[in-house]
């Protein structure tokens, strides 16, 4: 994790020394200072934005180190209370997701492998395939266009309210859903194939019962892993949803960030999402070796 985290923090870093702009200027327009060659070369100096990159970004990083994400360039507030907040309301963003693409999900993947090639099962498979096509932008487009403007059900901007989490909630549980439909009707069928499962048919068992009883449970730690990739993923790629919705997360945090050329946000940003990912791919391993020993096993043998 270590050299994950020394790669991904200089690489970020250098993306965003390399784009074009200047963040002292930005800070001097936005407070209404009269821009001059003198007043940016001061606020340059006061930045540290004079510095080489090496020497920034080394500057950063040991402070980093000590525990110490640095104070935001923009406003002066220190970077950890500044992403506190709109983390925990993309936390709550990730989780109301993962719910509701896991239910739609897990509810159609069981009925299309119990009816497989049956009426439902040919629906659900090319309703999964449109909205495993499209991405998350355009679906927040439609999502928009109907229930905003049409129907007027939703506001257009999220404020963080119930009422206002409703649609960028949809917007990225729909295409995760889909994807979450394909893999667990995947790992449901291949359940369904072995040898097992023909004996408990032989048995008098029925569909319903061996799904429950049996095939869920095998099929339990794949999808647990998928499960656990797709919600480190969701921290970090709500970014486009929450700038389309205005929903005050960290995502658009991080985007306003990099319009303000704000490196210690952008930074903080992306240590926070490199380490929630890291944290949820260890938790997903140890669930996945409690729920199948022969991991440990092979693990073991080599």
């Amino acid at each position: 994790m270590i050299p994950l985290y020394i790669g991904i923090s200089f690489l970020t870093f250098l993306l965003v020394y390399v784009t074009p702009g200047d963040a002292a200027e930005k800070k001097l327009s936005s407070q209404g200072v009269a821009l001059s060659q003198e007043t940016l070369d001061a606020a340059r100096e006061k930045m540290g934005l004079n510095r080489p990159f090496i020497v920034q970004y080394g500057d950063w990083f040991f402070s980093v180190l000590r525990g110490d994400l640095g104070d935001s360039l923009k406003d002066g507030r220190p970077v950890a209370e500044k992403v506190m907040a709109p983390f925990g309301r993309t936390m709550i963003l990730s989780l109301l997701t993962l719910a509701v693409s896991l239910t739609l999900a897990f509810a159609a993947a069981f009925l299309s492998v119990l009816r497989k090639s049956g009426f439902f099962d040919r629906v659900m498979r090319v309703i999964s395939f449109i909205f495993n096509s499209l991405p998350g932008f355009v679906v927040s487009v439609l999502l928009m266009y109907l229930f905003c403007i049409r129907i007027n059900a939703f506001p257009v901007i999220s404020n963080g309210s119930a009422k206002g989490m409703v649609l960028p909630v949809l917007s990225l549980a729909l295409p995760l859903s889909a994807r979450f439909f394909r893999q667990f009707r995947s790992e449901m069928l291949e359940e369904v194939s072995k040898h097992y499962v023909s004996e408990m048919k032989m048995r008098g068992l029925k569909d319903f019962t061996i799904m429950t009883r049996s095939i869920l449970r095998g099929a339990a730690a794949p999808i647990i892993t998928i499960v656990g990739l797709s919600f480190g993923t969701l921290l970090g790629g709500s970014v486009v949803i929450e700038t389309i919705f205005s929903y005050p997360g960290i995502g658009k945090l991080a985007m306003d960030a990099i319009s303000d050329r704000d490196y210690t946000v952008v930074q903080g940003f992306v240590l926070i999402c490199a380490t929630v990912y890291s944290l949820v791919n260890l938790g997903t391993d140890i669930v996945y070796s409690v729920l199948d020993p022969r991991v440990k096993t092979d693990e073991k043998n080599n």
